[in-house]
């Protein structure tokens, strides 16, 4: 496929907010152009450390991925049962997307912010509008955070 690129985040998984570290996969011409335009020094060195340790700890990626889905699947029935919320979409990432009902995304987000919840207002995302956010998927205690938003705020 002449035209196919494969693009994978490594700092959503390992949720490296500073670090932007990730792989491009294509065919062997499309990566020696992409080589061609490259910067001389592609990340910095402890960039390029915290990756390679990451990589190799494999405990680490499978307990990641078992918690990330024990945890979206809390957020996910916590929304589902939000007077608030028409559909939550199917999601294997560390965020879900969310149509909301009867409310936009910034009167929602403002709803949140005391609660120290931020969520991102996908309206300005191609074929989206304001009813769409897109909520990530935390720890214990910020599912607790959010549950106790959805059910103070909203009622």
């Amino acid at each position: 496929y002449n035209k196919l690129y494969i693009i994978k985040s490594m700092t959503k998984f390992y949720s490296s907010a500073g670090i932007r570290v990730g792989a491009i996969i294509s065919n062997s011409q499309n990566i020696k152009n992409i080589q061609k335009r490259e910067p001389l020094w592609k990340i910095s060195q402890f960039d390029s450390a915290y990756i390679q340790s990451s990589l190799r700890d494999k405990q680490f990626n499978q307990h990641s991925t078992v918690i990330n889905n024990k945890n979206r699947d809390r957020v996910i029935e916590l929304l589902e049962k939000s007077r608030y919320i028409e559909k939550v979409y199917p999601s294997f990432a560390n965020f879900v997307l969310v149509r909301l009902k009867d409310i936009d995304a910034q009167k929602f987000q403002q709803k949140l912010i005391p609660y120290k919840i931020m969520i991102r207002d996908c309206s300005n995302f191609d074929f989206l509008d304001s009813s769409f956010v897109r909520i990530a998927i935390k720890d214990d205690l910020a599912i607790d955070r959010l549950r106790e938003a959805l059910c103070e705020s909203f009622i």
